[in-house]
């Protein structure tokens, strides 16, 4: 899948829409998507309304399509709308219409009512700024995220009452699910405003942007989940950044055949570990079972073979003599004489940093 620049992702949205998924259909499926997470996310335990922040533009017209599939599903729903949307906003007019309390702006009454919603909120979603948007943040959607920041660290701070004192405290923090990226989030770079939320899940329409996996922005991120609001299919260039995906990996593998066995699915010999690096040897071999090879074989010292059973009881072993801490240069012999039937050979891992290595 690819991840594309700001740039990208407008072009490959006129291309949409010009080929008859409109605009309006774009950011139905995308509200539907997000819509869709919090109401997961309140099943899983996130007691309380759902808080969306309603920007100016397309992403809080996303928040407002999944607050009001959220409300029609009978969740408990509430919308903070940074500045009262434009009028023959259809979004704006069908949430209105069902009687979603509102507060519009950040004056003093708008801000002590947002401020009490959020003290009982389950889940916040972020639907203030989107790709368009660069730090810093300023103006009313500052505001706003200036008294969720406070919100949430009053949160934090919050125990249990002495009627728990005896059970673990469960926390009191809402999960924050970010539309398409945390709000003051360049989409480019991953450079992010000081007032950017951390997120717990966001909810990426489209394709993934740069700025989610470059830092500082990737650490905002949380758990990434992509939306598909049907653009146009794309290929990632020679040179172009890729991302890999469970999917991706899943066609490159080659099917497994119902009467295969080990001896259907290639060898692997792993030379590694010293007395000082046991877990470098068991990890790879344990990684090269991982990636399909139908038989690994671990060749090391009895002191790193000691906690295969436990990381890799399925891998043969062979037993290599020792000098000290590490493989002794006997080893080598006893390695050539049997690498010749595997198909791939990994040597290295824990072996030793001194020198000679034997």
């Amino acid at each position: 899948m690819k991840i594309v620049t700001t740039e990208e992702m407008r072009r490959l949205e006129r291309l949409a829409d010009a080929a008859g998924n409109s605009y309006a259909d774009m950011m139905e499926r995308a509200g539907s998507a997000v819509a869709e997470v919090a109401a997961g996310l309140v099943e899983e335990g996130a007691s309380g309304p759902v808080v969306v922040l309603v920007g100016p533009g397309n992403n809080g017209g996303d928040g407002l399509v999944a607050a009001r599939k959220l409300a029609t599903r009978g969740y408990q729903v509430r919308l903070a709308l940074a500045k009262a949307r434009d009028e023959g906003d259809a979004n704006w007019e069908r949430a209105r219409e069902l009687g979603i309390p509102v507060t519009i702006g950040t004056d003093e009454q708008a801000s002590q009512q947002f401020s009490a919603w959020l003290a009982e909120a389950g889940v916040v979603v972020d639907a203030l700024l989107g790709t368009g948007a660069r730090p810093s943040v300023g103006g009313e959607v500052g505001a706003l995220l200036a008294n969720l920041e406070r919100c949430l660290r009053e949160r934090a701070t919050r125990r249990p009452s002495i009627a728990w004192a005896t059970r673990p405290c469960p926390g009191d923090q809402p999960a924050v699910l970010a539309v398409d990226l945390p709000s003051g989030m360049d989409a480019d770079s991953g450079a992010v405003d000081e007032l950017t939320p951390q997120a717990d899940v966001t909810v990426c329409i489209g394709l993934p942007k740069h700025g989610l996996f470059r830092f500082p922005g990737a650490r905002k991120v949380g758990q990434l989940l992509l939306c598909d609001i049907g653009l146009p299919a794309v290929v990632a260039e020679p040179g172009e950044l890729d991302l890999l995906t469970a999917e991706t990996v899943r066609a490159y593998l080659p099917p497994r055949p119902s009467d295969g066995h080990k001896g259907s699915f290639g060898s692997a010999m792993v030379v590694a570990g010293s007395a000082n690096y046991v877990g470098a040897a068991l990890l790879s071999a344990a990684a090269a079972a991982r990636s399909g090879a139908g038989l690994v074989t671990l060749a090391a010292i009895p002191q790193v073979l000691a906690g295969a059973d436990a990381v890799i009881p399925e891998a043969t072993r062979l037993v290599l003599p020792q000098e000290n801490v590490l493989i002794s240069s006997e080893g080598a012999a006893l390695v050539q004489s049997a690498v010749a039937k595997y198909q791939a050979l990994l040597v290295g891992p824990g072996l030793t940093s001194e020198k000679p290595a034997g």
